[in-house]
């Protein structure tokens, strides 16, 4: 006999009950599947009870701000129905203060908690306060710890409390006195924490990877710097094989200033949480000595980091649950557009006016629109539109290059510009070869093959694709990948009369035409060229061209190479007429407080290719390199 199919009333029940027993995946369409019956009457008592749920169980699977909208239906519906709803209207302003610290809303996150622990009895004691201190970690003053040790208390009372909790409890609390300047209060905590978890055992959860990273900071704050170390090594950090950490596709950081609120001094530990995709799916900032606006905007930052999935195969995947990085803000403001730049933006203009596509706020506004678009079946604008996603959507070299090779077929069968289809080419050739071999770019064969694209006929007839071509082949990564024809290819450029004469690749070319005449000691010729840019001694170029590397003497702590530590950190620095570096800082530190001193010494004494400036003015400022230290 066929089972008989389940009431409305049933359904709701089980729905609820999944809601209830943490399966949100699995609630959510059950309450989407029932909350349009017309049995459930909008401004209904069981209609918001509904939306209350569904709202929770979205906030929880990370869908927060769907979640907000359906808590924010059924609430006020649910507080008019009475002390009979006090617990489940509790519920949804904790959700709704969870909602506001994913997106680092402490403030917002703290109104909610206070909202729900005001309704008596509707809370427990101890998660309540839990809430309470992460959201006020980074206000000081006696109210975050006095939720810690309120929160603490309730535990030690509840039933089948475990010692594992209990050290949680007391790493929170070691955490928010940190944050506070109370060094030795919060190692004192956090080694009774690590007592409590078992010691320093092999075997080890993500809590004790968390509690151990903090044992570190407070070790390394009070002074304890053999202690760090050992405490960092039983959290596994830089044990990661190759160090691809690294290479992340996007790994930008806040600009420091009045925008932003950060100075220079500003920094924070990060702990985050990397997805399968490459994407950062968890975010929160865990020490830092300035405000919760300050934690908010290092952690935000993070967030919008993403690595090639494929980089990532070679770490264990627990530890990519529970990774952290020292961080600061940049000097770099608006960012020095790259070589390609002319180029890009001739094929943007274009492929956005095919996809009628006019206004766009910023890179990250138009990749939201494009990803939400279909892929068109006209070819021409499917060109358009995978050349200009490639183009402006952060991706890895082999992805980046598949959609390219997508973009050309279509390019093969619809009737383009030669113009874009050069483009296209160019691009195409640039991630195929990047994504062979990531060295690639370093070394001079890489920058010969780049131009054997010059023999095709229909880039040659195009200045900007063959100026582009050029100017990139001469501005290698170091003076080991320089071209012996460099200064042949330079003054191609800086003589091609088919580019207007400030274009800012015939520029970049004559810059550095000056930068190698000056090192010959040439100055009168040096004086031309650089008169020849037409810019004046405080810019480096309208385009992105570095001095080659001469030397960077930086040597492996001692220290480190004992406990087996690997790692990197992306430095900013000014590089000086004369070659010379200035103004050397760490930005991205991978571990935390390890690498970061020897990298800011060894970059301090670090030489680039001299450049010319008539009156020896600085050459180019906030420059990054990432340097690795591997054993």
């Amino acid at each position: 006999m066929p089972a008989q199919p389940l009431t409305l009333q049933q359904r709701f029940d089980q729905a609820k009950q999944h809601a209830i027993g943490a399966e949100c995946a699995q609630a959510v369409p059950e309450f989407e599947a029932i909350e349009t019956n017309p049995a459930f009457k909008n401004g209904s008592l069981p209609w918001a009870m509904i939306a209350v749920l569904k709202g929770q169980c979205l906030v929880s699977i990370g869908r927060a701000s769907e979640g907000e909208q359906a808590i924010g239906r059924g609430l006020p519906r649910l507080r008019s129905g009475g002390a009979a709803f006090n617990i489940d209207v509790a519920s949804a302003l904790v959700s709704l203060g969870d909602a506001a610290m994913s997106r680092w809303d402490y403030a917002g996150g703290r109104g909610f908690y206070e909202q729900a622990r005001a309704i008596p009895g509707a809370t427990d004691p101890s998660l309540i306060n839990i809430k309470l201190a992460q959201a006020t970690a980074f206000d000081g003053g006696d109210a975050p710890v006095a939720f810690a040790d309120a929160a603490y208390r309730a535990a030690q009372t509840a039933p089948g409390i475990t010692n594992d909790k209990l050290a949680q409890l007391l790493t929170l609390r070691g955490r928010i006195l940190l944050n506070q300047g109370r060094n030795q209060e919060a190692y004192a905590d956090l080694k009774e924490a690590l007592k409590l978890s078992g010691g320093l055992g092999l075997t080890v959860s993500l809590a004790d990877i968390v509690m151990r990273g903090d044992l570190a900071v407070a070790a390394r704050l009070t002074g304890d710097d053999m202690a760090a170390r050992k405490y960092l090594a039983y959290a596994g950090a830089g044990r990661t094989g190759e160090s691809p950490f690294s290479r992340a596709i996007n790994m930008a950081v806040p600009v420091c200033g009045a925008e932003t609120g950060l100075r220079r001094e500003d920094f924070a530990v990060v702990d985050f949480a990397i997805g399968p995709d490459g994407r950062v799916i968890s975010a929160r900032t865990v020490y830092t000595r300035g405000s919760a606006d300050v934690a908010s905007r290092f952690a935000e930052a993070v967030s919008n980091w993403i690595w090639d999935s494929e980089n990532l195969k070679n770490i264990p995947p627990f530890f990519l649950h529970a990774t952290r990085v020292e961080v600061r803000c940049t000097d770099a403001g608006q960012q020095v557009p790259g070589l390609m730049a002319p180029i890009e933006a001739r094929f943007g203009n274009w492929a956005l006016a095919q996809l009628d596509i006019r206004a766009v706020a910023d890179r990250t506004g138009l990749v939201t629109r494009l990803r939400a678009m279909d892929l068109p079946d006209d070819a021409v604008k499917r060109a358009a539109y995978l050349g200009v996603r490639a183009t402006v959507e952060p991706m890895a070299y082999p992805a980046q290059a598949a959609m390219l090779e997508q973009a050309l077929a279509a390019a093969q069968i619809g009737v383009l510009p030669i113009e874009a289809r050069n483009y296209l080419t160019i691009a195409h050739h640039l991630a195929a070869a990047k994504s062979k071999d990531r060295n690639k770019g370093e070394n001079s064969a890489y920058f010969r093959d780049l131009l054997t694209v010059l023999k095709r006929p229909e880039i040659a007839d195009d200045a900007i694709a063959t100026a582009t071509i050029r100017v990139l082949a001469a501005s290698p990564y170091d003076k080991r990948s320089q071209l012996d024809d460099t200064t042949d290819l330079l003054e191609q450029v800086a003589s091609d009369t088919r580019l207007e004469d400030l274009h800012p690749l015939r520029q970049a070319a004559n810059l550095r035409l000056a930068d190698r005449a000056a090192q010959q000691k040439d100055y009168a010729k040096a004086q031309s060229y650089f008169h020849a840019t037409g810019l004046t001694e405080e810019q480096c170029s309208l385009l992105g061209m570095t001095p080659a590397m001469r030397s960077a003497p930086i040597s492996f702590p001692n220290e480190a190479y004992q406990y087996g530590f690997e790692g990197w950190v992306s430095m900013e620095f000014d590089i000086e007429a004369d070659g010379r570096t200035s103004g050397v800082r760490p930005i991205i530190a991978y571990p935390p407080f390890v690498f970061a001193k020897a990298a800011t010494e060894g970059l301090a004494r670090a030489r680039f290719e001299s450049s010319f400036r008539p009156s020896g003015n600085q050459a180019c400022s906030a420059q990054n390199r990432t340097i690795k230290f591997v054993q």
